[in-house]
């Protein structure tokens, strides 16, 4: 037999063993890749027709030149959770256990607060623990035992280090210092939160800043801002550019003004 000849007969034989279920094997991570890249796509059409909806409507609020006329246009053009939740939840349902199916429902769950934003968080936990979305939805959690529960499950189980630090977060921001020098109960705790967050998950990001600094800050607050206290000296320099310290004006009274551009 030809050396050839040997080298068919051997692959026949060997597609002959694998038998159907084989073939069937080797379909199914296919079919799988056809359907997130169908996932994908749903989403990033909703997401685009959305965000051309918002575009719209703020084009139309900028042209406004009264009070009612912000009104009529906010009424007639304005991207209504009510519209558009159902749509986001509809494509999750449709692509369901699959990442962009968690990212819509982490769309609506920070964008609503009724029965669907409960329906998507059940999901969510149910289908997509294991998704790093998680950590969008954390500070968007009901304010109540059953959102404290959600985020405590969170820290614990999740295998991404920014859905844990996000929790963590999520749960201090839930006991934080009162404005007004009001009774506080959760000082202990507060600041042990803010110790983890240093400790654990120090370079985890939100909105640009760093937890570590985020909670240094607030650690910071504790010790040295509350009513009472002496203040902190501050070094600037005056609208001359002459060089000060806050504290060569100790005993007098002093107006401080903050102020900046956001």
């Amino acid at each position: 037999m030809t050396s050839w000849k040997r080298t068919a007969l051997l692959a026949s034989l060997a597609a002959f063993a694998a038998g159907p279920g084989m073939a069937r094997q080797d379909e199914a991570p296919a079919a799988t890749r056809v359907a997130a890249q169908d996932a994908e796509q749903a989403l990033q059409d909703l997401l685009d027709e959305y965000e051309d909806a918002m575009t719209a409507y703020q084009e139309a609020a900028e042209t406004a030149e009264t009070r009612e006329e912000r009104v009529k246009v906010r009424e007639a053009s304005y991207p209504k959770p009510n519209v558009w939740v159902p749509r986001f939840m509809a494509m999750a349902e449709r692509h369901p256990r699959t990442e962009p199916a968690a990212k819509a429902l982490a769309w609506v769950v920070t964008r609503t607060r009724n029965d669907q934003q409960k329906k998507a968080l059940e999901t969510l936990l149910a289908d997509h623990l294991q998704s790093e979305v998680l950590a969008d939805v954390c500070l968007r959690l009901p304010n109540d035992a059953e959102g404290e529960s959600i985020l405590e499950r969170l820290e614990q189980e999740s295998p991404h280090l920014r859905v844990r630090g996000m929790a963590c977060y999520a749960l201090s921001n839930r006991i934080r210092p009162p404005r007004r020098g009001d009774d506080w109960p959760h000082e202990e705790q507060y600041t042990a939160l803010m110790l983890r967050l240093i400790e654990r998950y120090a370079d985890v990001e939100f909105r640009g800043r760093k937890l570590s600094a985020i909670a240094e800050g607030a650690l910071f607050a504790i010790e040295r801002l509350q009513i009472g206290m002496p203040v902190p000296d501050i070094v600037g320099e005056d609208i001359d550019g002459v060089p000060f310290n806050l504290s060569d004006y100790k005993g007098k009274v002093l107006m401080i003004d903050f102020w900046g551009h956001w």
